[in-house]
């Protein structure tokens, strides 16, 4: 189930400024602490304000998606759909959901090696759910033994 948003305005005195916008980011710190993602729409005249409003929403540590406020006139589909894609990535939640049942109990795991000198860097991914959305991936870099030594 979707709850109500909670909803921060910004301050308007005849312009809005970037520092009300940031005022209303730190004066609503617990707010923004406690939402899986706060969602942003400017206009195209402050659209100019999105890195610093963007750096104050990522020191609180919470995601968040900026909308600008023409792709909400007349939108469509595509670009709604797009929105709602975007925002579920970022909380974690599946865009895509694969369903193969033959494949209900299995891993998918991929490995690359590139050479790079006398290091390999060797690349692992794995998937780590049923419908195979989402994955864990590292890298490790491995001293190939039979490299020449290098003084």
């Amino acid at each position: 189930m979707v709850e109500e948003p909670n909803w921060i305005e910004v301050a308007y005195k005849g312009k809005i400024q970037e520092k009300s916008y940031l005022e209303a980011v730190n004066g609503c710190k617990n707010e923004i602490t406690n939402s899986r993602i706060v969602v942003v729409i400017l206009d195209d005249f402050n659209k100019h304000f999105k890195a610093k409003i963007k750096s104050a929403l990522d020191k609180i540590g919470t995601p968040s998606q900026f909308i600008i406020s023409n792709n909400l006139r007349n939108p469509a589909m595509g670009v709604l759909s797009n929105i709602l894609k975007t925002m579920n990535s970022k909380v974690g939640l599946e865009i895509y959901k694969v369903s193969v049942p033959q494949f209900a109990k299995t891993m998918v795991v991929g490995v690359d090696v590139v050479p790079s000198g006398a290091l390999k860097l060797v690349g692992c991914c794995a998937t780590i759910n049923q419908s195979l959305t989402k994955h864990y991936s590292k890298l490790y870099y491995h001293q190939d033994p039979e490299a020449p030594k290098q003084d």
